[in-house]
């Protein structure tokens, strides 16, 4: 769950400008919880706002194949391996191989 209206990239943009990103994080934190999910400029955002979710998501492996993952950049669409390679490959299990 996270804001939806529209001027969430609005509050984004200014936060990140003021340097009160964190707050608005925290204020998003009381309204929606510890994971909130934002859709900002057509790029995904998670605020992870405790300690202990970002332990348990970053840190076990239960978890990190879903959260150690990378946007696909637009230049891997005309790379000689069409994103497949080492630098534009999604972290997944083949990643790891190749790694």
């Amino acid at each position: 769950p996270g804001p939806r209206e529209w001027g969430t990239n609005w509050k984004i943009l200014k936060a990140s400008l003021n340097g009160t990103l964190p707050m608005l994080a925290t204020e998003w934190a009381k309204k929606y919880g510890d994971i909130t999910l934002v859709y900002s400029l057509g790029q995904s955002i998670v605020f992870l706002n405790t300690v202990e979710t970002a332990k348990k998501l970053l840190g076990s492996d239960k978890y990190k194949f879903l959260v150690a993952d990378r946007p696909q950049p637009s230049a891997s669409k005309i790379s000689e391996f069409n994103g497949k390679d080492l630098v534009f490959s999604k972290f997944d299990e083949i990643m790891r191989k190749k790694r």
